[in-house]
């Protein structure tokens, strides 16, 4: 609901031109009356400069607590998103039956298996995997190892 009416510029333009014409006229005849002077005069232009200043240094305010509180809200949502628990809930919510049981087939497949083991090996975070003798063998990735390598040549007890 809009408080303004549906009006172009031009009318709005229109609108200001007559107060401005009507404020002219009334500033002409109070003058002719002997109702403004120069001192008057000079007290209302001081009185209009101080009523722009103080609506210009409101506008100001305002526009800083604007951006301050934009920046404030993106932050929260950035903080919000980026939390590892909302983001497996938001993975999580999307997930659709299909792709859970193309997962589950895949994994109980020795094939599909190899394949999902092969490709988080790949990932260049992932430096080594261990995995059972069998599986290790049957992964064509050199990361995948059925025994951790000794450091430095020392032997594991």
């Amino acid at each position: 609901m809009s408080f303004l009416p549906d009006w172009t510029f031009s009318q709005y333009s229109a609108i200001g031109r007559h107060v401005i014409s009507y404020c002219a006229g009334a500033i002409s005849m109070g003058a002719t009356w002997g109702i403004y002077s120069q001192v008057t005069a000079v007290g209302t232009v001081n009185d209009l400069n101080l009523l722009a200043h103080g609506l210009g240094e409101v506008v100001t305010a305002l526009s800083a607590l604007a951006a301050t509180a934009g920046s404030v809200w993106a932050t929260i949502r950035g903080i919000k998103n980026a939390s590892p628990k909302e983001q497996i809930k938001s993975v999580v919510s999307n997930l659709q039956a299909t792709q859970v049981v193309q997962a589950a087939n895949a994994i109980a497949d020795p094939g599909g298996r190899n394949k999902l083991i092969n490709a988080v090996a790949e990932m260049p975070e992932v430096k080594i995997l261990q995995a059972t003798e069998a599986v290790a063998l049957q992964t064509p990735s050199s990361k995948v190892v059925s025994e951790l390598p000794k450091p430095n040549g020392i032997a594991r007890e």
